[in-house]
């Protein structure tokens, strides 16, 4: 194991640690005149592959705009607020309390509204007076810095492929943000910068996987661990189904054979078992859209995960999962909608069953 991993292996069991010593409340506030009489659920995500919403407030403006949020939290973790085209994040810590800013506020037209092209435009919530290692504050510096390089070289690194260059803008990056005593921020770090070495090679070099996934647990909680993990694992059974071992992955999943299918990526992909069993759920819900694969027999592994040992989180996620796959198709329980009829009466939608 080299000192690089080690050291990530630390940073990682830190963040864990830390996570989950305490749960205490959380208070965000501020001030935002434009947001009068407004409100805004605040939210976080079961998990990063079905991205169910859960719920953790409302925050609420007063007639100056004024607001005030108490949310109960057991670790610190990513929370999100998607209004007027705009897709706010912002990490919550047990115990700590936050003064946030708010963008100028916009309205949207119904046809912005609706159209599904137009994705919302992601930021920071901004802090007021933060203090040099208020998380938050150290993600938005960071993330400045990182845009700036990103942008000023650009074309030699993710299209000509300069690997020198992606070494020096790492180098600027740690010379520019040493080492703190914050683990979660360092994991920050560490993989937003992997998107540099992703770049060079579409994660397609073992020491890249080694590097940043087939050693590291799977970091659930982390915003910068998702889009990565996502950007390496999108339609990765597709990929396998067209390398060597094509007609085992086929054979695998159209037959639903889930214990071969973790087997295959520890053996082969050198993958730990909680790695394994993350990028199935992600190449599943992948595979269902594709022509590859069996449908049926996608949904089959999604429902033996309850019965094969699996944590409860990842046996929640496979749910959400397939339900997400379901919903609305022929055959499955509809959902619970009910609307009024030309004469105002209420009507469910299981009035209708069998018709």
């Amino acid at each position: 194991m080299t000192t690089k991993i080690r050291f990530t292996v630390f940073l990682i069991l830190c963040f864990f640690l830390l996570g989950k010593a305490r749960s205490a409340p959380t208070k965000i506030s501020g001030i935002a005149p434009g947001y009068a009489q407004n409100s805004i659920d605040l939210n976080t995500f079961h998990d990063f592959i079905s991205e169910e919403k859960i719920k953790e407030g409302t925050i609420r403006f007063n007639a100056t705009g004024e607001f005030s949020l108490e949310v109960e939290l057991k670790e610190t973790c990513c929370c999100y607020a998607d209004f007027d085209g705009y897709h706010g994040m912002i990490y919550l810590e047990p115990g700590k309390s936050v003064e946030i800013m708010f963008p100028p506020k916009r309205t949207l037209t119904e046809t912005q509204k609706r159209n599904p092209f137009v994705k919302p435009e992601p930021f920071w919530f901004g802090i007021v007076n933060p203090e040099k290692d208020e998380l938050n504050f150290q993600i938005q510096r960071f993330e400045e810095a990182f845009t700036t390089l990103e942008t000023k070289y650009f074309d030699q690194i993710f299209i000509n492929h300069s690997s020198l260059l992606a070494d020096s803008v790492k180098q600027a990056l740690d010379k520019e943000f040493p080492t703190t005593k914050s683990p979660l921020f360092e994991l920050h770090k560490l993989f937003r910068k992997a998107n540099l070495d992703f770049a060079l090679n579409q994660g397609k070099s073992a020491g890249f996987m080694e590097t940043y996934f087939s050693t590291i647990k799977p970091q659930y909680n982390l915003a910068a661990y998702s889009t990565l993990f996502n950007q390496v694992f999108l339609n990765y059974l597709n990929i396998l189904a067209n390398a060597s071992h094509g007609a085992e992955i086929q054979h695998m999943v159209n037959n639903s054979a889930l214990q071969q299918l973790v087997g295959f990526f520890q053996k082969e992909q050198h993958f730990n078992s909680e790695l394994a069993h993350w990028v199935i759920l992600r190449s599943l819900n992948d595979a269902y859209y594709s022509r590859q694969f069996s449908k049926t027999a996608i949904l089959k592994l999604l429902d033996e995960i309850k019965n094969a040992g699996w944590s409860d989180f990842e046996q929640k996620t496979a749910q959400l999962i397939h339900n997400k796959l379901t919903w609305l198709t022929s055959g499955t329980n509809p959902p619970a909608l009910i609307l009024k009829n030309m004469e105002g009466q209420k009507v469910s939608i299981s009035d209708f069953q069998g018709k």
